[in-house]
């Protein structure tokens, strides 16, 4: 039977759709949520870190209760550090390295028996991509053939190994936000071997293009796995990065489906070697049947997977903040 009378902590935003989300789904358990915008922070919360006490503790005023973080179960990291605020000024720009740095050391101020989703240092290294392409291919996983670079002659040689088949990524910055300006950084072919001279300006992340019979969107909550099949090959805008096509790809088909229990049992081994409790996976079938890894996202989004094929994914990561599973 799933515990009760449960206390929670979600860190997010106020436009943040998953928080929205999960809040009545832990209410609907019995738990009782503490969610802090820290895009509100200034005019609706007030928190504290204290040190000279018996034991270190986090304190926070919310619009529905004060706590202090003795009494917390369990915390969700959901995306606080997206808001902060516009890097237009000098103020600003410190403002939002100082609440990011607050931000990070919240949970080390909670009891060692709270469940956190997911320690931000955690987060920060399961992030770093070149890394984690590393660590993949240890896993056994299959990955792209990959090269990241400043050397042009390395690029070309990849470009030329590859028949021109590649494409260039990031390799930490989707997004990023200066002053009331915004962009967004996609998965894209490199269709002319000339702008690889542009490799010197800046490390340069190259992989051989995958084609792709299927792709999946894997998301994982503990020690359940749910794996979304999708053709992004309909969309021609999306076959190298689908997020170029979301508005089409998601009036397609999504169907949850079973993996090969080997691909599992690596995705597993992956989250478990970095300490994660979740993660949004991102991989593909080749036509040949084989399953490629792309990449771990261990703060991903999982809602529109949830809206597309009704697997209650919200539901799953509430019962799991509330201790439905057992933890190792």
């Amino acid at each position: 039977m799933l515990p009760r009378n449960k206390s929670v902590v979600i860190l997010t935003n106020s436009y943040d759709d998953h928080a929205h989300s999960l809040v009545p789904e832990i209410e609907k358990l019995g738990g009782k949520v503490y969610r802090i915008d820290f895009d509100r922070l200034s005019t609706h919360f007030s928190f504290s870190f204290l040190l000279n006490v018996k034991k270190p503790s986090f304190e926070c005023e919310t619009p529905v209760g004060s706590f202090a973080s003795k009494k917390i179960d369990s915390i969700w990291y959901r995306r606080p550090y997206d808001t902060i605020f516009t890097k237009d000024s000098i103020d600003n720009a410190i403002n939002s390295r100082e609440q990011d740095a607050t931000i990070r050391s919240i949970a080390d101020y909670f009891p060692k028996k709270t469940l956190i989703v997911d320690h931000p240092n955690i987060v920060r290294f399961a992030s770093q991509r070149i890394t984690q392409l590393m660590i993949a291919k240890k896993m056994s996983l299959r990955i792209p053939d990959t090269l990241t670079t400043t050397s042009i002659n390395q690029a070309n040689s990849f470009y030329d190994k590859h028949q021109g088949n590649i494409i260039v990524k990031d390799i930490a910055t989707t997004y990023i936000r200066l002053g009331n300006e915004a962009k967004s950084f996609f998965t894209t072919r490199v269709e002319n071997k000339s702008d690889l001279q542009l490799v010197k300006n800046c490390p340069t992340l190259l992989q051989e293009q995958i084609f792709k019979k299927a792709e999946l969107r894997i998301t994982i909550i503990g020690n359940k796995i749910f794996p979304i099949e999708f053709d992004s090959k309909q969309v021609k805008e999306a076959q190298v990065d689908f997020r170029k096509g979301i508005e089409k790809i998601i009036k397609l088909p999504h169907k949850l489906v079973k993996l090969p229990l080997v691909i599992e049992k690596k995705l597993f081994k992956l989250l478990k070697f970095y300490g994660l409790h979740f993660g949004a996976i991102d991989m593909a079938i080749t036509p040949e049947g084989e399953y490629v890894f792309f990449e771990l996202n261990p703060a991903g989004q999982f809602l529109w997977l949830e809206d597309l094929t009704g697997v209650p994914l919200a539901s799953e990561m509430a019962k799991f903040l509330m201790g439905a599973q057992k933890m190792d």
